[in-house]
């Protein structure tokens, strides 16, 4: 006697769940890549700026972490506009450490 195992999906469900997870996948390695882009930045910003030489150090660091969000939102203006709700946190977070910069 054979059994048969009821699957509880049908097949157009399993193209939208193969669909979503192939997208999913997609954006993470977007976003990783994204990343190391903006890291590989970040250090030239470094290098261009050296943090030991500045007479504050402080004000250097934070402004070269207001640079490494500008650096991301300019490579997301591309997909997504300033004035979108995406946006207003990160341009806040660069604000805010700007602010700290000539404190």
């Amino acid at each position: 006697m054979k059994v048969k195992i009821k699957n509880h999906m049908n097949k157009n469900e399993l193209k939208i769940s193969r669909k979503l997870t192939i997208m999913f996948i997609c954006l993470f390695l977007l976003f990783s890549f994204s990343m190391i882009y903006n890291k590989a930045q970040l250090e030239t910003l470094k290098k261009m700026h050296e943090i030991e030489l500045s007479p504050n150090k402080e004000a250097t660091e934070y402004f070269m972490k207001a640079m490494s969000i500008h650096l991301y939102i300019t490579k997301l203006h591309t997909f997504i506009d300033f004035d979108s709700i995406f946006m207003k946190p990160l341009l806040a977070l660069q604000d805010k450490y700007l602010e700290k910069r000539f404190h």
